[in-house]
């Protein structure tokens, strides 16, 4: 299989369990709809390459910084977890346009590109499917995270209506999963 073929399909299977990242993006489709969420997809795709371009050129490039790196994204999460607690009920709004496309793209970028463990994931697989051309095969990693977030954020936007009366209660839940992946990520660089 090519190089981009394969990093494609592993960038699909990274981006599909759900984590902090996932839930802001479902949060921003559930209230802002299916562009918000795809612009946040595209943030996270991009930071996905990012991280990945970066593990193909060597994991030492970042090994230096990982701790800052992990307490950033850490107080990001914990952040995100206090504005998701305390938001109200969440009607469903009507598509907006795309002016909020860039905020939302960039907002979640930095939040993704601050995971230290998403270079080690990569730079991980880079070195167990022997890839012999790395930028290919980031690149394939990136489509296929952008792959992941149209279908989850086409998905959402189907069941807003449903969600969005049980809005309050998915906001604290998240608020608490996205709080305890925020300590998880000081606590576990501060080992």
């Amino acid at each position: 299989m090519n190089a981009f073929a394969m990093g494609m399909w592993m960038g699909f299977l990274v981006a599909a369990p759900i984590g902090p990242v996932g839930i802001v993006v479902l949060r921003r489709t559930l209230a802002m709809g299916w562009r918000a969420g795809v612009a946040s997809g595209a943030g996270v795709a991009l930071a996905d390459l990012c991280l990945a371009m970066a593990a193909a050129e060597g994991v030492r490039v970042t090994a230096g910084y990982s701790r800052v790196i992990g307490v950033v994204g850490g107080l990001v999460l914990l952040w995100m977890a206090w504005g998701s607690w305390h938001r109200g009920e969440q009607k469903p709004v009507p598509e907006r346009g795309s002016g909020d496309a860039l905020r939302n793209g960039a907002t979640i970028f930095v939040l993704a590109i601050t995971n230290p463990m998403a270079i080690l994931t990569f730079a991980t697989l880079m070195t167990s499917v022997h890839c012999l051309r790395p930028e290919l095969f980031a690149a394939g990693m990136a489509a296929g995270s952008l792959l992941w977030w149209l279908i989850l954020s086409a998905g959402a936007q189907m069941l807003t209506k449903v969600l969005a009366e049980r809005s309050v209660m998915i906001n604290r839940v998240s608020g608490v999963v996205l709080a305890g992946f925020g300590v998880w990520a000081i606590v576990s660089v501060m080992r």
